[in-house]
C-alpha cells in the first residue's frame, strides 16, 4: 500500500498504532483496575467519577482509532491500492465483528458460539491463504 498510496499507508499505520495503544494499555488496564477497585469496596460513586475520568477517553479514542484503521483498510482494498484482490476487503475486522455481532443476536447457544469461533477463525485461515498466494504471485 505504501508505494501505491503513502496517505492510505500513513492513515493505516496511524490506525494501527492508536488500536493498539488504546486498546491494551489505554482501555483493557484500566478496566482491571476498576474491577479490582470494585472487588474491594470502593464506593459506586467514586467508581462512577473513576471510569468517567480513566475509562472514557481511551475508548472514545480507541474506536476514532479503530475506525480510521478499519475504512482506511477497506477503501484501499476496494481501489486496489494492496496487492491482495479487491474482495479481499470482506476480510477486515468490521466484516468479521459484523458477523460475530450478528451470530451473538441468536443468543447463547453452543451452535451459535461454534458459528461465531468459526467466522473468525475461517476469516484468519483465509487470509493467511491468500497472503500466501500473493507472495506466489509476487514472485
Amino acid at each position: 500500500m505504501a508505494a501505491k498510496s503513502p496517505k492510505y499507508a500513513h492513515r493505516c499505520r496511524s490506525g494501527i498504532f492508536g488500536y493498539l495503544m488504546f486498546c491494551a494499555c489505554g482501555f483493557h488496564v484500566p478496566v482491571c483496575a476498576a474491577v479490582f477497585l470494585m472487588k474491594h469496596g470502593l464506593s459506586e460513586a467514586l467508581l462512577t467519577q473513576y471510569s468517567a475520568y480513566f475509562l472514557m477517553p481511551p475508548l472514545v479514542l480507541f474506536w476514532i482509532f479503530f475506525f480510521v484503521l478499519v475504512m482506511t483498510q477497506i477503501v484501499a482494498f476496494r481501489k486496489g491500492l494492496t496487492p491482495y484482490l479487491k474482495w479481499c476487503c470482506v476480510f477486515s475486522m468490521a466484516f468479521g465483528m459484523l458477523v460475530y455481532f450478528l451470530a451473538a443476536l441468536l443468543g447463547n447457544r453452543r451452535k451459535t458460539m461454534i458459528l461465531a469461533c468459526l467466522s473468525w477463525a475461517f476469516a484468519v485461515i483465509v487470509a493467511h491463504l491468500l497472503s500466501w498466494k500473493t507472495v506466489q504471485i509476487a514472485r
